[in-house]
């Protein structure tokens, strides 16, 4: 869940929402967008990957299911009904994930 949701960050940079120097303050971990975009994906800090999903204004359960499908190109149908509430991630869900990052990066 860390690289798609780290991907929603990158985009809001890219959209001038934030900045790599803005605050994300969480009960899991605080620090900037940078520092936890770090530590989320290069130690893959659960803490800080938690802390990132609060900030994206997800669910530790949902995740950011409902805001991340939208990097995949997978039918509707594929998703089961609860999918944003308990974050049901597969290998095909990732595919396409990775699939998106590696062919759109300039836009994340």
């Amino acid at each position: 869940y860390k690289v798609p949701c780290c991907m929603l960050l990158a985009e809001k940079e890219y959209n001038g929402e934030i900045t790599p120097d803005t605050q994300i303050q969480s009960q899991y971990a605080n620090g900037t967008v940078a520092h936890m975009e770090e530590r989320s994906l290069v130690y893959s800090d659960n803490y800080t990957g938690h802390a990132v999903v609060e900030y994206l204004g997800g669910t530790y359960s949902g995740k950011c299911a409902e805001q991340t499908i939208k990097f995949t190109d997978l039918p509707e149908d594929y998703f089961p009904a609860d999918f944003s509430g308990y974050s049901y991630y597969s290998a095909r869900y990732y595919t396409q994930v990775l699939k998106t990052l590696y062919t759109q990066s300039l836009h994340l």
